[in-house]
């Protein structure tokens, strides 16, 4: 553009009319119809200076015969149907000679139905019901990062986070009749979650040069969310490079993640039964690395690396002998290797 500005427009779609299936546990195939998808999507963009602001609109709509969470095979009712808007800020600019910005403010939605025909009695199909299974999100946030490199042999960093989840709502009922859930017409209590969140974040870095050879990095992370503790993350990474195309790099990184709201929500009151689980916790990981990488000429390197990491209170479904349930397992540790080796061809 003439004011040095510059901007994207993109819009997609995708119709198939699907496929015939076959499974041995049905005798008669599928038909195509009951398979198809339609599909669109809308992206824009644009940039001037440091700022960009970009929006996106997408929608699906996918038909399954499979006979997905017992619905009624080869119906062509059953169906999902998604759709998710965005909206994005970004601005990266230099507050001094030394001094740089990066921020993005966001905000997002996202819609999901479930569409499913079910029968009381797999031998009688025509007595049926149509059942919706929905989940609505809305959320927007903001997050900013200062780079600072005033002090000799230091780049310090320090960034913030926050994201309201203002809207996590999840439901399942029997269209029509509102008293019955899917459940094969059970008179059980309909889900109907409504929730709201919120988490932050904080970090800090500092990456030092020690010398010719030698740099350390290191960084911590502070993390509050809702309805959960706070955690701290720290990581330290030490690179050493005896010669200009070889590095050693040893390190240290943690993270965590709490439970979302499917995971400590959901309901389903059918076979197999699915049941929430408020009490769960975090789960937190812990990674150690060592890396060596050579370049064997300008077009090519080499890596080679060592890797253990320790996961505590991970978030896994089991069957609790009444239904599915997320729960918190003990540690788990893994041990590995891994070679890589890469080539640009001119």
């Amino acid at each position: 553009m003439d004011n040095a500005g510059d901007y994207l427009l993109s819009v997609s779609g995708l119709r198939s009319a699907g496929q015939s299936l076959t499974f041995p546990e049905f005798a008669a195939s599928t038909q195509r119809a009951t398979d198809r998808e339609n599909a669109g999507k809308f992206f824009g963009k644009f940039n001037l200076g440091g700022l960009s602001l970009s929006a996106g609109v997408s929608q699906r709509r996918k038909y399954d015969p499979t006979g997905a969470f017992g619905t009624v095979f080869d119906d062509s009712s059953n169906r999902f149907e998604d759709n998710q808007k965005f909206l994005e800020a970004r601005y990266l600019g230099q507050l001094a000679p030394d001094l740089s910005l990066s921020s993005r403010v966001f905000y997002n939605s996202y819609d999901y139905k479930f569409y499913g025909v079910f029968a009381d009695d797999p031998q009688r199909p025509a007595a049926t019901y149509t059942a919706l299974d929905r989940a609505q999100a809305r959320w927007w946030g903001a997050e900013t990062r200062l780079t600072l490199t005033r002090f000799q042999s230091h780049k310090l960093g320090l960034g913030l986070d926050y994201q309201s989840n203002a809207r996590q709502e999840q439901s399942n009922a029997v269209l029509n009749n509102p008293l019955q859930c899917m459940a094969n017409s059970s008179t059980e209590p309909c889900l109907n979650s409504q929730r709201s969140g919120y988490r932050l974040g904080l970090a800090f870095t500092d990456d030092i040069t020690l010398g010719a050879q030698w740099r350390l990095n290191l960084g911590v992370r502070y993390d509050r969310a809702h309805e959960a503790a706070s955690h701290i993350s720290p990581r330290v990474g030490l690179i050493y490079s005896p010669r200009p195309d070889a590095t050693l790099k040893l390190l240290y990184g943690s993270a965590y993640r709490t439970a979302n709201a499917f995971e400590r929500f959901y309901d389903f009151p059918s076979d197999p039964a699915q049941q929430g689980n408020l009490d769960l916790k975090p789960e937190v990981i812990a990674t150690y690395e060592a890396v060596w990488e050579q370049y064997l000429g300008p077009a090519t390197r080499t890596s080679v690396g060592a890797y253990r990491y320790r996961i505590t209170d991970w978030i896994v479904q089991v069957d609790n002998g009444t239904a599915l349930q997320y729960q918190n397992q003990p540690a788990l540790n893994g041990y590995g290797a891994d070679f890589e080796l890469e080539h640009r061809f001119n």
